[in-house]
């Protein structure tokens, strides 16, 4: 008899591990695809919200951390400063877990095309391949947040559009 509990109760734990996974990997993939969204609405209080508050970005061989007002504000910028064509995945993000699941992580590949002015108001179009690596952590409260990325990028394609 207490096997046959201690075999219901291995079960019943492995099942709840993996019902807790699928559920926070569901939670990460929407805190993804609310990026585009960000991205094409120019939401810049709205992405910098995901982002924890000693949040760390590797980028072009530099470490940064900035405030969330900071990073708002950076967003700010950015986005007033182009047209989104596209920011789209080529691959589907791979998420993988700590295994007491309170860090996990994403590897994005993203293709973005942008437009914006240049000084002479001539329009360009700056298509990029994106590769990244997110680190989320799940807060007190339950959340997900960023808590850092390290980027790369090919080299930008630019084209004068008539």
């Amino acid at each position: 008899m207490i096997k046959y509990i201690l075999l219901s109760l291995i079960l019943t734990s492995c099942v709840d591990q993996k019902l807790s996974r699928m559920v926070h990997e569901k939670e990460i993939m929407k805190m993804h695809e609310a990026q585009r969204e960000y991205h094409f609405q120019k939401m810049s209080e709205e992405f910098a919200g995901q982002l924890t508050d000693d949040f760390i970005s590797v980028n072009r061989g530099e470490l940064s951390q900035q405030s969330f007002e900071e990073h708002k504000a950076r967003y700010d910028r950015y986005f007033a400063s182009v047209e989104f064509e596209k920011w789209d995945d080529t691959e589907k993000p791979i998420i993988r877990f700590s295994d007491d699941h309170s860090l996990a992580y994403t590897i994005v590949q993203k293709d973005v095309i942008v437009r914006y002015p240049d000084d002479n108001g001539t329009i360009l179009r700056d298509s990029v391949h994106f590769a990244w690596l997110a680190v989320y952590r799940i807060q007190k409260d339950g959340n997900w947040k960023i808590e850092s990325v390290a980027s790369t990028n090919s080299e930008p394609v630019v084209n004068k559009l008539d």
